[in-house]
């Protein structure tokens, strides 16, 4: 067998950049630079649960307020909600507050784990990930407010009117938070689609061409998406589809607006 030395992976730079892999002849100096990396975001991760898990307790704790403007559309509509198990409020109380603790930790993961990369990264990777991260938060946080204030409503609007008048509503209290937080995860991840493709587009695997003849191949695939994922209504289906395509004609113009202010010059 070699010695630990043979071989090294290369750095990224000349500098050295972590100092991890660089051949400085020291394998357990490497070796304990590589562990304190690890320590680092090790902390990191640590700090990221710590807040979600006091913000789970807080959000707990104060589990009947946060209940009551969670349950405000059912409530308009005139549905009474019903727990059928002895445990079932009380694991939704609980699901309530892991749902808003991550929604409180994420933004803190995002920017734990930008800290953690910076330094690896060069001049044109930070342009790159420093936008994409700020979009991530807005464009994800657009997503849920979409789903909660337009989205939902109409769903649960079609569930209740689907069907005869002679079956009463009433809804366990357990399926409809598993059902809002389905679809708030859902359209957070979906609102996701420009930040994703501009990334695509800056690091080299798509142009911008590609993306200007994908239009009417993106365009039915989101009403394909709209018809399958959304109340069987019209309209609700036009809209979801419509916003989605903005967010892509959204990218186009992004990465026009960039690479123009870069003077490049595309077909």
């Amino acid at each position: 067998m070699g010695s630990p030395t043979e071989n090294p992976i290369p750095n990224r730079d000349k500098a050295g950049g972590f100092g991890v892999f660089g051949n400085t002849g020291e394998s357990k100096k490497n070796e304990v630079t590589f562990w304190d990396h690890l320590e680092v975001l090790r902390r990191k991760l640590l700090t990221v649960l710590g807040i979600c898990a006091v913000a789970a307790v807080l959000f707990f704790a104060w589990g009947d307020f946060f209940v009551q403007l969670l349950l405000r559309l059912p409530e308009e509509l005139g549905i009474d909600l019903i727990y059928i198990k002895p445990q079932e409020k009380f694991i939704s109380y609980l699901r309530i507050a892991v749902y808003l603790s991550m929604v409180v930790g994420g933004p803190v993961l995002i920017l734990e784990l930008l800290s953690f990369v910076m330094p690896a990264l060069n001049r044109r990777e930070v342009k790159v990930v420093v936008p994409a991260t700020v979009l991530i938060v807005l464009l994800y946080a657009g997503g849920i407010f979409f789903a909660y204030f337009f989205l939902f409503p109409y769903a649960l609007g079609f569930f209740i009117e689907f069907g005869t008048d002679s079956v009463r509503a009433a809804w366990s209290i357990g399926e409809y938070i598993r059902l809002l937080g389905s679809i708030l995860l859902v359209c957070g991840i979906i609102f996701l689609l420009p930040v994703v493709l501009w990334v695509f587009v800056k690091t080299g695997l798509l142009e911008l061409y590609q993306l200007r003849r994908g239009r009417k191949y993106v365009l039915l695939g989101l009403f394909i998406g709209a018809a399958l994922f959304t109340p069987p209504d019209p309209f609700t289906q036009i809209v979801v589809a419509a916003i989605l395509y903005s967010l892509y004609e959204i990218t186009i113009l992004l990465v026009r607006v960039s690479e123009y202010l870069k003077g490049e010059k595309h077909e």
